[in-house]
Order: structure tokens, then C-alpha cells, then sequence
């Protein structure tokens, strides 16, 4: 993009900065992959699974919004949580049999399945009576568990094991963290209008003043639409 551009609209910079931040964070992520990396992509079910909300803090109303998503259930595939067997600190939780996830059977019997394929296989022994922290998929997590708490206890249909990334962020949690929010940040709402302008900015050759105005507008508009679904959810 031209530099005069980036200095007429400095949105165009911020956005700039995040593509060029997005290549950098897949690699990261990439590199973070715990070892054997095509063992890393693995199905674990919800009762192994601790939030770890270090990105931005759960915030109900979008705990909400995918609570409605997951009326008919899990589609498998549709995505990915990035999760590490390592806390803020570099330190793992042990599965002790004590804690009251237990108290359910159906979570049970999905952990002892579960168990029975990490100690099948040697290159997932490791991750053997341990939870996973989620870095990425908080508000995911807490909903669906919430979900079928409420509403479907007694079915165990409802009792997945959705799709995870494992990786290893010890001693490199700046960058993890880093890469975890430019996932964050893509996914939002003011991402995807950002997006829809500049293609707009592209094909229509926007002056930069019309563009700023566009873009507080549609912040303002998709600010509006998130307040509407949390009072009509």
C-alpha cells in the first residue's frame, strides 16, 4: 500500500501493522506446536479442558451469543481451540479423580475412552491424566459446557470432544499470547467490516476522509448490533 495512504487514513496502518503481525503469528504458532507436531491436532473432550482467559476476560454476553449458536450442536471442523498442557506459569494440572467434572458419569466414561487412546499411543502418552489450559476458545468452552449442563445432562449425544491445537508456550509466553490475540482480534466483528471497507477503499478509490468516516460509522453499527443480540438473547 502507498505510504501516503497509511499517512492520510491511519487506520490503514493499524491494519497494515495486523497482516503483517498475522504471518508472523502462524509462524509462531507453527513453531509452538508441541512435539511430534502431527500429533498435535487432537479431539479432547470438554471435561479436560481448563479456560484460561489470559487474551481478554470471558464476557457474557458473547458466552451468550454461542450458547444460541450451539442449539443444534458441535459441527465438527467448524473450530479450532488452541490449548497447552502449561499455565501462565509453565505449570501443569494433574487429573487427581477428585474434581467435581467427575461427579457426571457421561464426562467419565468420555475421560476413560479418552485415557485409553493417550495410553495406546507412545507419542501421546504425555498428555496421560493431565487437563489442558485454553489459551484460545474461552468463551467457546464456557458455553457449550454451560450448554449442555443446563439442557442436555442426561444425553450423551451432547458430550463432544471438539478439535484442538496443542502446543508448548514454556518460557515464550510473550509470543504465544501475541499470537493468540491477532487470532482474537481476526475473528472479531470490527475485523470483518475493516475488511469489507477495504476492499470497498480498492474498488471504489475512497478519498481518505470518506473512508475515516465509513469506518466510525460501521464501528458504531457493529457496536449497536452486538448490544441488540445480548438484549434480545
Amino acid at each position: 500500500m502507498p505510504a501516503h495512504l497509511q499517512d492520510q487514513v491511519p487506520v490503514f496502518s493499524a491494519n497494515e501493522m495486523r497482516l503483517l503481525h498475522k504471518k508472523d503469528a502462524i509462524g509462531i504458532i507453527n513453531r509452538l506446536r508441541n512435539a511430534p507436531q502431527d500429533k498435535s491436532i487432537l479431539c479432547i473432550p470438554l471435561c479436560r479442558l481448563i479456560t484460561c482467559p489470559l487474551v481478554r476476560p470471558i464476557i457474557e454476553q458473547d458466552v451468550r451469543k454461542l450458547e444460541n449458536d450451539f442449539v443444534r450442536g458441535y459441527r465438527v471442523g467448524e473450530r479450532v481451540i488452541y490449548v497447552s498442557l502449561y499455565d501462565a506459569h509453565d505449570r501443569e494440572t494433574r487429573v487427581t479423580g477428585s474434581e467435581e467434572v467427575w461427579l457426571n458419569p457421561i464426562w467419565r466414561r468420555q475421560n476413560k475412552r479418552f485415557e485409553a487412546r493417550l495410553q495406546a499411543d507412545p507419542d501421546l502418552l504425555q498428555f496421560s491424566q493431565k487437563f489442558f489450559h485454553v489459551y484460545e476458545g474461552n468463551h467457546m468452552v464456557t458455553a457449550w459446557t454451560r450448554h449442555i449442563q443446563i439442557l442436555h445432562v442426561d444425553d450423551p449425544n451432547w458430550y463432544f470432544s471438539p478439535d484442538c491445537i496443542i502446543l508448548d508456550g514454556r518460557q515464550q509466553h510473550g509470543l504465544l499470547l501475541n499470537a493468540m490475540n491477532d487470532i482474537n482480534w481476526a475473528k472479531s466483528p470490527k475485523h470483518l467490516a475493516l475488511h469489507a471497507l477495504l476492499i470497498m477503499r480498492i474498488h471504489l478509490n475512497l478519498p481518505g476522509m470518506v473512508f475515516g468516516k465509513l469506518w466510525r460509522l460501521l464501528c458504531r453499527s457493529v457496536s449497536r448490533q452486538s448490544e441488540g443480540r445480548t438484549s434480545t438473547s
